[in-house]
């Protein structure tokens, strides 16, 4: 019977290219920032990872093709507010995106009529709000669409009018 004969040089060298990609993946292992983490948690919980200064909005940009949604499908307003906050929800990867928003008139018909007003609103914490002043602008006997966009996403849309006392209520 023979011995196989150990080929001490060829297995000392995988030993150490062993060695050293493992202790590569030990030391390189978290090459990112450490806080990340902690940052992306706060976002969750209705803080802001980019006011930290977090990375994300350079390396994922904002998905501008997440749809906005309001929080109701119809609003009516009472005649004696005067201001009004309508909120909507965003995506949290939509964080500090600033949308576009259009108040129009309703047509008869239920077409877009004239614009009535228009703004921008920032998207925080995965909720938008478009802030109306003031609302005894809004017309008793007509209704409004409010649209919000943001880019190619698909837009969010409410149906607001404004509720004013009849004449045989004064």
């Amino acid at each position: 019977m023979r011995s196989k004969s150990i080929n001490w040089k060829k297995q000392t060298q995988l030993f150490m290219i062993g060695v050293s990609g493992l202790l590569m993946m030990v030391t390189h292992q978290n090459c990112g920032n450490p806080d990340l983490a902690q940052m992306q948690m706060n976002a969750v919980d209705g803080g802001s990872a980019v006011e930290r200064g977090s990375p994300v909005s350079v390396i994922n940009p904002v998905n501008t093709t997440t749809g906005l949604e309001f929080q109701h499908k119809a609003v009516q307003v009472q005649s004696q507010a005067h201001d009004l906050t309508l909120s909507g929800n965003c995506s949290l990867e939509q964080e500090d995106a600033i949308l576009g928003w259009k108040i129009r008139e309703l047509n008869s018909d239920g077409s877009d009529g004239s614009e009535f007003a228009r703004g921008f609103a920032r998207c925080n914490s995965g909720v938008f709000e478009v802030q109306l002043t003031p609302a005894q602008d809004l017309d008793c006997s007509k209704s409004y669409k409010l649209v919000a966009r943001l880019a190619s996403g698909s837009p969010g849309e409410v149906l607001v009018t404004r509720q004013c006392p009849s004449i045989a209520g004064q």
